[in-house]
């Protein structure tokens, strides 16, 4: 099978986003199973992690046919003139695969439509993974769409409607969108692989002391605000905990992260409690996986986290909001402890029980780990996708 992957945001050194570690760990799980695999990547980014089979191909964007809509595009919609121009891109670059490599099926993301003219000009099949459509983002992030996010939705919509397959990573996601769209057919459900882990060793100065790390954007979709909240109750405790951030941080102005950051200037002794790491590296990104006595995810949504899968993977004891896939990977008290989304205090109580009591971390871990290695592997992944073309080339 000859497949071709594309993602626009694919890691340049740092932890980026979920669509560019589930492309790697795609592409990674397909080439093993013995597939021929393309990736689509920007141009001038540097890709981790890829295995040598994997063949690259670099895409800038290509301008737009249509003298009068690129000039409109340009004068008033810069940002969307982008998506476009990208997608433009993939689309002369897809059909060049098609013709030279042989290329049988592309799959591509919802995110911003990019797989507008591919599905326009119906080259060949076209399968979209659902990750989380962009108008789904700012509806959780509470942000009221302008016209360019309309029209970004409507191209997410026709790439969504008009696609040969639709995969989602979460029957809750699949729901959501169809939902949205009001959608008749059906999606596939394949969840995100992971690779599993063999080592699970602590590295912590101070065994005394409890790490409990967030991994991802600083946002308000994350439920980051939530988490700010509760620190300084659990400080309050008198227990000796530190706090890790490890991403962007898209949220320095809203009065939750100036509130903790006032807590914290007005209690000099908790100053180096909370450690500010801002993006990182992949392997400087494992270390924090290792030193996590408690992973948490307090996300107001989402769809089939990667980062939540590698926590598990590591062995971490986990705690996510119920909601999304979260709730379809987590298994309450078995794998992982579940809260109320957006309930500040079952947060902290459910925060509390895993701080309390290191047994029942150590067996959370312990099974987290566990069920990635029988729902999660590569394996898996791969069985689930060739089927699922394969049936697509045989309709």
């Amino acid at each position: 099978m000859n497949i071709c992957l594309v993602n626009s945001e694919y890691p340049a050194g740092v932890v980026t986003g979920g669509i560019a570690a589930y492309t790697t760990a795609a592409a990674n799980a397909l080439v093993q199973a013995g597939c021929h695999v393309h990736v689509i990547i920007k141009k001038g980014v540097v890709p981790e992690g890829l295995d040598d089979s994997v063949v690259l191909h670099e895409v800038q964007p290509q301008k737009l046919p249509v003298f009068w809509v690129r000039n409109l595009l340009y004068r008033f919609f810069w940002v969307l003139n982008q998506h476009l121009e990208y997608g433009y891109g993939v689309y002369l670059k897809v059909l060049e695969l098609y013709k030279q490599k042989n290329i049988t099926l592309a799959e591509i993301p919802d995110y911003n439509g990019e797989a507008f003219f591919l599905i326009l000009k119906r080259v060949l099949p076209i399968c979209i993974k659902l990750h989380t459509p962009s108008f789904l983002v700012s509806r959780i992030n509470g942000v009221s769409p302008n016209l360019k996010d309309w029209i970004v939705k409507q191209l997410e919509s026709y790439c969504i409607k008009h696609a040969t397959c639709l995969i989602s990573p979460s029957r809750s996601l699949a729901e959501s969108v169809s939902q949205d769209l009001h959608l008749k057919r059906e999606i596939g459900i394949i969840p995100y692989p992971i690779q599993g882990k063999n080592v699970r060793a602590h590295h912590s100065e101070n065994k005394n002391m409890i790490h409990i790390v967030y991994i991802g954007r600083l946002e308000v979709r994350k439920g980051i605000t939530l988490l700010f909240n509760v620190i300084p109750l659990i400080f309050e405790k008198g227990i000796m905990v530190k706090f890790h951030f490890v991403g962007q941080n898209m949220i320095q102005h809203r009065k939750e992260y100036e509130k903790l950051l006032y807590f914290l200037e007005t209690h000099p002794s908790l100053k180096d409690s909370v450690n500010w790491v801002g993006p990182v590296n992949k392997d400087v990104l494992e270390e924090y996986f290792i030193l996590a006595d408690i992973f948490v995810m307090p996300s107001l949504y989402e769809n089939f986290p990667n980062s939540l899968l590698e926590a598990m993977a590591a062995g971490c004891a986990v705690l996510a909001a119920r909601n999304g896939g979260m709730q379809e990977i987590i298994q309450d008290h078995e794998n992982g402890l579940l809260f109320q989304t957006n309930d500040e205090q079952d947060l902290y109580l459910k925060l509390m029980t895993l701080i309390e009591q290191p047994s029942l971390r150590d067996l959370l871990g312990s099974n987290a780990k566990r069920t990635i290695q029988d729902r999660y592997s590569y394996q898996m992944f791969a069985k689930r996708t060739i089927e699922t073309y394969t049936k697509i080339f045989q309709s």
